[in-house]
Formats: C-alpha cells, structure tokens, sequence
C-alpha cells in the first residue's frame, strides 16, 4: 500500500453488531494507493461515500464517485487508488464472513500497475 488508509471497523467479531459481513469505514489520503490484490473467500463491495476512486481489475477501469458501487468477486484481483487532491471515503463489506482475515488477502505484485513491465515500459515507480 502506499499512503494512509484509516479504517474502522463496523461490524464482525468482538463488536456490538454481529452480522454474516464485514463493514468498514475507510478514508484513502490524496495518492493512496491499494495495489493490485485479491479476497480469496470473499466478495467485496466499496461503496464510493464522497471523493472520487479509480480502479483497476485485470482488464478494467472504473471511476467511482459519491454512490458509485464496487463488487470484486472472490478471487477477482483489483486495485483501488485515490487520484484526486481531496480524501475520498467509502464504505467496504465483505458478506458472508465474520472478520477482514476470513475474506483472505493475496497480493499480485505482477499485476502492480506502476511497475515497468514489457508492456508497460514507461510505468511509474511509486
């Protein structure tokens, strides 16, 4: 990761709601970036709370603003960056599961979008 993600926790164990999901509230800082991974267990939905996300899946692009809806199915890699000059905020669950670590969580630094690669040759390193 690169740059600030607070995050809290709304829902799973140990909290006063208990719910089959997870739900997170998380501020991205101007320039963070989520690089590219995926949820083994678990889909995951981002729901776009006030600024502006780009992200990235293995063949797609998609811009979400105030209400912009994300599902990244089980096992389905993407990247999540804040762009802008502003904090961007969302709202993250993953159902079906009870913590964050139940989702899984497996990193594709082949798949790093500012890593120079043969197709890439110009990437930025960050």
């Amino acid at each position: 990761m690169v740059g600030a993600q607070p995050t809290v926790h709304l829902t799973g164990d140990g909290l006063p709601i208990q719910a089959a999901m997870v739900t997170d509230f998380v501020r991205f800082a101007p320039g963070f970036v989520h690089r590219m991974h995926y949820h083994p267990h678990a889909d995951q939905i981002l729901v776009c709370l006030g600024g502006r996300f780009v992200v990235r899946g293995a063949d797609q692009r998609l811009v979400l603003e105030d209400g912009g809806v994300l599902i990244a199915p089980a096992g389905a890699p993407h990247e999540i960056r804040n762009e802008s000059g502003d904090e961007a905020t969302a709202l993250v669950m993953f159902p079906g599961i009870h913590s964050v670590s139940a989702a899984g969580y497996v990193e594709c630094p082949a798949l790093y979008l500012d890593r120079p690669t043969p197709d890439r040759p110009h990437a930025q390193q960050q």
